[in-house]
């Protein structure tokens, strides 16, 4: 069975857990499971995405050489939430190249800026900002802006991973 097949037969943990252990440690699988990714449709895009943050979140390695990929997917407005949430989620388990570490402190404060964007992926930025914090120490006044301007309309998630941020 073809791995679009599979990625396509069902949304579910099982068919993310096969992909996983197809995948293991191999980046030309790996590179297999984003060229599915790069090469689908919308829902192909959705559900391969969550197997590629898991993949890495298993093996962070993986994700060495595509991190520049995956913040130019993010960037597009039309991906579903999911996609962006997938995507964000693997930069938590993966030692982020310093290359790259602007663009994603770009990402993470337009994904908060935003009004219309799920609190996952909000809570996820700021998890993220708040690890770049430790390295760019000048930015947690500009978050704790953020956060206390949204903090009155936003959900308990979203005010759960706020406070580990205040703190």
């Amino acid at each position: 069975m073809k791995l679009e097949d599979v990625i396509l037969s069902e949304h579910s943990r099982k068919i993310c857990d096969e992909i996983v252990g197809w995948v293991g440690k191999s980046q030309v699988r790996f590179g297999q499971l984003l060229g599915v990714y790069s090469d689908g449709n919308f829902q192909l895009k959705q559900r391969a995405s969550w197997p590629i943050s898991e993949c890495v979140k298993k093996c962070p390695p993986l994700a060495k050489s595509h991190f520049q990929f995956f913040l130019e997917e993010m960037e597009n407005r039309n991906r579903h939430f999911a996609v962006k949430r997938n995507l964000l989620r693997l930069f938590q388990f993966a030692p982020i190249p310093e290359e790259v570490e602007g663009l994603l402190l770009d990402r993470c404060f337009t994904f908060l800026e935003d009004i219309e964007e799920p609190v996952a992926i909000k809570s996820i930025a700021l998890h993220l900002l708040w690890q770049l914090s430790g390295k760019y120490p000048e930015i947690k006044a500009e978050v704790c802006l953020l956060i206390e301007d949204q903090l009155p309309h936003q959900t308990a998630a979203f005010r759960a991973a706020a406070k580990i941020f205040l703190k």
